[in-house]
């Protein structure tokens, strides 16, 4: 008996000592949530203030897409999507670009621009504040107040000049509207995605 009582007492303790682990994860991983949740909101709220005359629509947890959109209106008109994802981790990861340009095919954004504490290790300008990746559809910043407000405004403005350069009146209608297909973000994003396959 008092055999089975060592084994009973040392599979208890074994149990307890598996649950509190288990209870520590869970609190890491709410506790990592919570942080990015705090980044993007920060993030939200810096956008807001910065460009008040654009919408900012954030997307629901649990929702698939990026955290936020910010939608470029220009004389009271719609005109281009960026769409924004917030990252607060240690490790950069690649897969956050491929998902990232899934959402601008899904979302027909122009582009997208992911903030992230985490830099990639390579394949990123050592000298520069930004990287360019998927010819030009995905920039990744560090998340960095000044440099965030340089490249969305750099962003906004690229946008907002290829719309001016698209006013072809006096080209025929279909002609126009196969320019406006080639030239729109789904063509493109749709084209990056079979380019990567």
């Amino acid at each position: 008996k008092e055999e089975i009582d060592k084994i009973k007492k040392k599979s208890e303790i074994e149990m307890r000592r598996l649950q509190n682990k288990i209870n520590e994860m869970k609190i890491d991983q709410k506790s990592m949530e919570i942080q990015g949740e705090v980044q993007e909101e920060l993030i939200e709220d810096f956008i807001t203030k910065k460009f008040p005359f654009d919408n900012l629509n954030t997307i629901k947890k649990g929702v698939n897409g990026a955290d936020s959109i910010l939608t470029i209106i220009s004389d009271n008109i719609p005109i281009g999507k960026i769409l924004i994802e917030s990252k607060n981790t240690i490790d950069f990861q690649k897969s956050w670009i491929q998902k990232l340009l899934n959402d601008i095919k899904n979302q027909s954004a122009d582009v997208g621009l992911l903030i992230t504490k985490a830099l990639p290790k390579t394949d990123f300008p050592e000298d520069q504040a930004y990287g360019v990746f998927e010819g030009g559809l995905i920039w990744v910043v560090e998340f960095k107040y000044l440099i965030v407000h340089l490249m969305i405004e750099m962003l906004r403005n690229a946008i907002l000049e290829s719309k001016k350069n698209r006013n072809t009146e006096n080209t025929p209608v279909k002609f126009k509207k196969l320019w406006d297909v080639i030239n729109g973000p789904t063509f493109t994003a749709q084209f990056r995605l079979l380019y990567n396959n």
